[in-house]
């Protein structure tokens, strides 16, 4: 039987992947917030899921090359005796599995970012944010959305995005990152006059946002419109996305 340290050691390895999966989805996917007994539930289906996918690699390596892994059959049978006497090897093999199951979850959390999901497995209407919808999942092919923003202050600015928050919640606690391009500086507008800053990037929160306009450029016209004059006014915007909250 393993030890405590050993058992803890199993314990980790095999939530690993559920890990992995969960800070991945979260990076690349707007994700709802959700309780911890569902997110722990995500966690260990997941993690069973890869694991037992890894096991299934690991079974048939077993079966086309024998005499290169690890004799399952008496490391059930001796346990621990068999691992003290090739710890290195059985380490690796171990490291290995893990780091299959790891490499299955990282895959399946990042999906959506390839352009790739199972829709048949869900609804087609699913809880989306207006910016997720607006920013990110309905942005044209080989475009990137540009926006203007009209703010409490009755000032305005205007960039391409270069972040979002993708809380599914919409609240007031959000931000938006804007950044420069080439050509296509980040635009500062105060009772009429317009100034072009200097600075790479700005972040405006939620809070200060009173409507949106989401312009889409094709990728190609920010390098080739250098010295171009950008879409700097809500008149000139199109795709209005409305009011955030």
């Amino acid at each position: 039987m393993p030890s405590t340290l050993g058992g803890l050691l199993i314990f980790v390895a095999f939530l690993t992947p559920g890990f992995i999966y969960y800070i991945q989805r979260r990076r690349w996917v707007q994700q709802p917030s959700e309780s911890s007994l569902v997110e722990t539930a995500r966690l260990v289906s997941i993690s069973v899921l890869t694991n037992a996918a890894a096991l299934g690699i690991f079974a048939f390596v077993r079966w086309r090359l024998p005499a290169h892994t690890p004799n399952v059959e008496l490391l059930s049978a001796t346990g621990w005796a068999y691992v003290k006497g090739r710890p290195g090897y059985i380490f690796l093999w171990a490291f290995l599995i893990v780091a299959a199951s790891s490499l299955l979850a990282f895959l399946l959390a990042i999906l959506p970012k390839l352009g790739l999901s199972f829709k048949w497995l869900s609804p087609d209407i699913v809880d989306e944010s207006s910016w997720y919808y607006s920013l990110s999942d309905n942005v044209p092919e080989k475009k990137r959305p540009y926006v203007g923003l009209d703010l409490r202050d009755n000032t305005y600015v205007a960039g391409f995005v270069d972040w979002f928050s993708t809380d599914i919640d919409e609240v007031a606690d959000r931000d938006i990152t804007l950044v420069a391009a080439v050509g296509w500086p980040l635009i500062f507008k105060r009772d009429e006059i317009k100034e072009e800053l200097a600075t790479e990037r700005m972040v405006v929160s939620a809070r200060d946002i009173v409507r949106m306009h989401v312009s889409y450029i094709p990728a190609e016209d920010q390098s080739a419109k250098a010295g171009a004059e950008p879409l700097d006014a809500p008149e000139a915007m199109t795709g209005d996305s409305g009011s955030p909250p």
